[in-house]
């Protein structure tokens, strides 16, 4: 009938489904130690760890473990919470270009700028590679960069109906100046077909004739 008669496996069962509950509710098996309601759990998980570099945790367990997504060494725990910080990124802003300097979540901006030196210098595995990949990870930081003006270029389209932002606009003179710098790339065909399809979609005017005054 299931019983469980070692009371030792019938407390693991139990975090165990524990585990699995967190896990259907977070994505992930990577219990945080900081908030009260997980504190037991989260001191189970390292456990669990402790446990299998002793020695102490049966095949079976660690096979349970693993098909859940257990992540075993702390240095990969730490990137997977950071990867999961993506990934939330990413569902609140639309893509994975986190600008330096972040105040929201500077650990996070830090973490992506290392992930592309590590690629650069071919010390992030494969795996890590293709997972950023699948979330539409920009290895480029220029790319990364122009991205993040185009997302602001959407921002003040929403505001303002339009994609003319005027000359020395002092609310974000950054902005003002890519803007004009898209145009002249453009005239020069230093501009990607994709970049000029992109921004033509948004609505972005390339003749220049328009107001460049630095009200709105």
């Amino acid at each position: 009938f299931g019983m469980v008669w070692n009371l030792f496996d019938a407390a693991w069962e139990d975090d165990f489904r524990q585990l699995i509950r967190y896990q259907q509710k977070h994505g992930d098996c990577e219990v945080p130690r900081g908030p009260l309601e997980y504190r037991d759990l989260a001191n189970w998980v390292h456990a669990q760890r402790k446990n299998r570099k002793d020695g102490t945790l049966d095949g079976e367990q660690i096979r349970r473990l693993d098909k859940q997504g257990f992540v075993w060494e702390l240095f990969n725990a730490s990137w997977e919470e950071m990867f999961s910080a993506l990934k939330e990124y990413k569902r609140v802003f639309g893509d994975c270009n986190v600008p330096q300097g972040w105040g929201k979540n500077p650990r996070l901006a830090n973490w992506v700028r290392v992930q592309r030196a590590k690629r650069a210098n071919e010390t992030l595995g494969n795996d890590r590679c293709r997972r950023l990949d699948e979330e539409g990870f920009i290895w480029d930081r220029s790319e990364s960069a122009w991205e993040e003006m185009y997302r602001m270029l959407e921002g003040y389209k929403a505001i303002h109906g339009n994609c003319d932002v005027p000359a020395r606009w002092a609310e974000n003179p950054r902005l003002a100046t890519w803007f004009h710098e898209q145009r002249k790339r453009k005239r020069t065909d230093k501009l990607s077909e994709t970049r000029i399809r992109r921004l033509s979609h948004l609505g972005f005017r390339w003749d220049g004739n328009r107001r460049l005054s630095s009200e709105v």
